[in-house]
């Protein structure tokens, strides 16, 4: 795993000593972060565990996003259409399969999939502190996206976060925002930005879960 190699990577530039760190993105690097700490809290992984991740309106559910894509019963606009036929392709190309063919696979690479009972890729995280943040705006995907719920990633952050509560969980935590979504260089309204996440609060939930599991 590539971010594996880029953590290793880090912590022998800087000279960090012990696992204590956290791990977060924005997008796709949200799912890349949630990922990681799965893998690397399963019995016998040899990757640095994170004392914590977050996650800022990442994608979730590979099984459920495909399906979403290959929807033709609605309009689309055509920055998704763009999106989608390069994500359908990308997925396609990589893993030589797709969710329709294989959808136990696809369990095993994203992050969360609703239709695995077995939640598989929630138990090792099911004690790690984790937040999500979103800003579900759903009249700005309306108006902007012709989007509904079931097209933004707040509908598998809400399902994901609520499967690790019924696991047990009492370190996982759904952050939903309001007007905080801008794009600050392209001076635009977007609920999909890294602006939806407060930068101080942030990092005093690391400091306060700074011990981890």
């Amino acid at each position: 795993m590539k971010l594996n190699s880029f953590v290793e990577s880090v912590f022998k530039k800087y000279k960090l000593k012990g696992d204590n760190f956290f791990l977060g993105g924005f997008s796709l690097g949200g799912s890349g972060a949630i990922q990681y700490a799965e893998n690397a809290l399963k019995i016998g992984s040899t990757f640095k565990k994170p004392s914590g991740v977050f996650a800022i309106d990442p994608p979730l559910d590979w099984e459920r996003f495909y399906e979403k894509m290959l929807d033709t019963t609605r309009k689309l606009h055509p920055a998704t259409k763009e999106e989608n036929q390069y994500m359908i392709k990308r997925i396609n190309e990589t893993f030589k399969t797709n969710p329709k063919v294989n959808p136990k696979f696809f369990w095993t690479i994203s992050p969360f999939s609703k239709t695995d009972s077995s939640s598989s890729k929630l138990k090792p995280i099911i004690n790690l502190p984790i937040r999500i943040y979103n800003e579900p705006d759903i009249n700005w995907y309306i108006d902007n996206r012709f989007a509904d719920y079931n097209d933004i990633n707040a509908f598998d952050s809400a399902a994901m976060i609520n499967r690790l509560k019924i696991l047990g969980s009492n370190k996982a935590e759904l952050i939903i925002t309001t007007g905080k979504g801008y794009r600050k260089f392209e001076k635009k309204r977007h609920p999909h930005s890294w602006s939806i996440a407060d930068g101080k609060e942030l990092v005093d939930w690391m400091n306060k879960n700074k011990n981890g599991l």
